[in-house]
C-alpha cells in the first residue's frame, strides 16, 4: 500500500454564482521544487468580510479581475484573495528570509507561492503585470508602520477596509470638495467601510448631515455606532430630506439607487460606488460604468486614488497622513465589533455562505484560518 501523502486545502468560488464553492486538496507543496528567488507562504490567518464577497462578484470583471491574482487553471472556479497573516516557510530568495511573517494578499488556502520583484527593509513587491499595485506589496510585521502589537487580529480584519474608507473620505472632501453637497449618505451603513468612512468624515467637524441607510434589523447597531448624524432604513428612503446628496454605495443595490435617484431627482449630486455588499441586487460595474438617465456615478477605486495622491503628495507624506489616520480610526474601533474566530476548512466555508447570504451579524469581525 503506497503511503499517504500529505495534502494542503484551497476554496474555490465558481466564477459566475459565489454561492457555489467547494474545497480543494492537492499536494503540500515541496519546498525543494521552489525555483530561484520564489517563496513559500504558509497562510496563517485573514480577515474575512462583505469585502471578499465583492472581490467574488467581481472576479472576472473587466474592470478588477480579482480571480487573476492567483489563477487556478480551471475556467470555471477561481480562489477568492483575503488579507492577512502569513509565515514565510521556505525562501529561495537572497533578500528574503524563511521564517518572517508578513501582511499582504493571499488566496484562501494554506500555502502560496510569491515570487518577489523587489525587496527592501519593509518587505517585498511582487510583479502580476497590469494587476493594480496596491495588491502586490508585502510587508514584514518587524517594520510594519500599521502592524498593531496586541491588536492583530483587529488589525487583520480593519486594515483593507479602512484604508478604503480613508482614501474615500479624502477623495470626497478634499479631492472633491463635497462634491458641493449638504449631505453624505452611504448605504450598508452596517459595513465596516461605511461605519470607518462616516467616522473619518464626522471628525472634520462639517456642519454637513451624514447619513446612514441600513436594514430595520441593523438600525439599533448601526445607530449606536455615534458616527450618523442620522438613520434610516431602507424601506424610509423616500422620507429622506431633499437636499443636495452625495451618496456612498457600498450596497451596490441597483434597485435601491434607482429609488434615491428617484427621490432625491436634481438634488443628488453623484453617487459613489465602492462595493457589492447586496451582490444579488447589483450591476457589476465595468470599464465603461457611466452615467445613466441623468444620474452621475463614479465607480471608486482605492488603489487609483492612492496612486493619484503618491503623484500629488509624494510617497512619504502620503504615508504620514494615510498612517495617522489609521492609528486615530484604530483607536475607536474595539467597541463596536467583536473579533470571531474560526479555525479549518468547515468554519471558512460556513462563514463564507453566511456572508454570501448576507446572514453575518454587523458586530462580527472574522478572522479565520484553514488551520485547524
Amino acid at each position: 500500500m503506497g503511503r499517504c501523502m500529505p495534502s494542503t486545502i484551497d476554496l474555490f468560488v465558481h466564477r459566475d454564482d459565489p454561492r457555489q464553492h467547494r474545497l480543494v486538496e492537492s499536494p503540500v507543496p515541496d519546498a525543494a521544487a521552489l525555483d530561484d528567488g520564489e517563496l513559500l507562504v504558509r497562510v496563517e490567518k485573514f480577515g474575512f468580510s462583505a469585502n471578499n464577497v465583492t472581490y467574488a462578484v467581481l472576479g472576472k470583471s473587466a474592470i478588477i479581475n480579482y480571480f487573476d491574482f492567483f489563477p487556478t487553471g480551471d475556467p470555471e472556479w477561481g480562489r477568492v484573495p483575503v488579507w492577512g497573516m502569513g509565515t514565510i516557510a521556505a525562501s529561495r530568495h537572497a533578500e528574503v528570509a524563511a521564517g518572517e511573517r508578513i501582511y499582504g494578499y493571499f488566496p484562501l488556502a494554506q500555502f502560496t507561492r510569491l515570487r518577489p520583484a523587489r525587496a527592501t527593509a519593509m518587505g517585498f513587491d511582487v510583479d502580476r503585470g497590469a494587476l493594480p499595485a496596491a495588491y502586490n506589496q508585502y510587508t514584514l510585521t518587524r517594520s510594519d508602520p500599521f502592524y498593531l502589537p496586541g491588536r492583530e487580529d483587529a488589525m487583520i480584519v480593519f486594515r483593507p477596509l479602512v484604508l478604503t474608507s480613508i482614501l474615500l473620505d479624502d477623495f470626497i472632501t478634499e479631492g472633491n470638495d463635497w462634491f458641493d453637497a449638504e449631505s453624505v449618505t452611504i448605504a450598508s451603513a452596517s459595513s465596516k467601510t461605511s461605519f470607518a468612512l462616516a467616522a473619518m468624515l464626522a471628525r472634520r467637524g462639517s456642519a454637513r448631515a451624514i447619513v446612514g441607510l441600513t436594514s430595520a434589523r441593523h438600525a439599533a447597531f448601526v445607530a449606536g455606532l455615534g458616527v450618523y448624524s442620522q438613520v434610516v432604513t431602507y424601506d424610509r428612503v423616500r422620507e429622506l430630506p431633499q437636499r443636495p446628496t452625495v451618496v456612498v454605495d457600498v450596497a451596490g443595490d441597483t434597485r435601491l439607487r434607482q429609488e434615491l435617484r428617484q427621490h432625491l431627482a436634481g438634488n443628488l449630486r453623484t453617487t459613489i460606488t465602492v462595493g457589492i455588499s447586496h451582490w444579488d441586487h447589483a450591476r457589476v460595474p465595468d470599464a465603461a460604468d457611466a452615467p445613466r438617465d441623468g444620474e452621475p456615478t463614479v465607480f471608486f477605486f482605492a488603489p487609483a486614488w492612492l496612486e493619484k495622491r503618491r503623484e500629488d503628495w509624494g510617497a512619504a507624506a502620503l504615508g504620514t497622513r494615510v498612517v495617522s489616520a489609521w492609528h486615530d480610526i484604530m483607536g475607536r474601533v474595539d467597541p463596536w465589533v467583536r473579533i470571531v474566530h474560526g479555525a479549518g476548512a468547515e468554519a471558512v466555508t460556513r462563514v463564507y455562505a453566511a456572508m454570501v447570504a448576507d446572514r453575518s451579524a454587523p458586530d462580527e469581525a472574522h478572522v479565520l484560518s484553514l488551520w485547524s
